[in-house]
């Protein structure tokens, strides 16, 4: 869940607002309510030099499924997973900052489901 800014976005129960891709810009007017989607091979651990967005979260629960371990982590009152390489080091408890390129983010509209996506 979050809502829409003049030209960036907030996930629900943060202050962190990231911009929002020019693409996604007429997907409503700020204070507007969507749901974000990002699919968790999307999302990386973020290098300093890392481009695109970046989000900051705290790392809750590490899967290993062999080929990919599965990381849920948590920004504000939202969940995230992440599936990274096997050998990744994190930790349970730990702050961590995910980086996606912006063309994996999608926007939906929270009561019907469809993309907001402008073509």
């Amino acid at each position: 869940d979050a809502e829409l800014t003049g030209g960036g976005l907030r996930i629900a129960g943060t202050e962190e607002v990231f911009p929002l891709p020019e693409s996604l810009r007429s997907a409503g007017t700020a204070g507007r309510r969507v749901t974000v989607g990002v699919r968790p091979e999307a999302l990386r651990l973020a290098t300093p030099d890392a481009t695109g967005i970046r989000l900051t979260a705290l790392v809750e629960v590490m899967e290993l499924t062999g080929p990919e371990l599965v990381t849920t982590a948590r920004i504000g009152e939202q969940r995230i997973t992440a599936c990274l390489p096997p050998r990744t080091s994190l930790a349970p408890g730990s702050t961590q900052v995910f980086s996606f390129d912006e063309a994996a983010l999608h926007l939906f509209d929270p009561d019907d489901g469809r993309s907001l996506l402008a073509k």
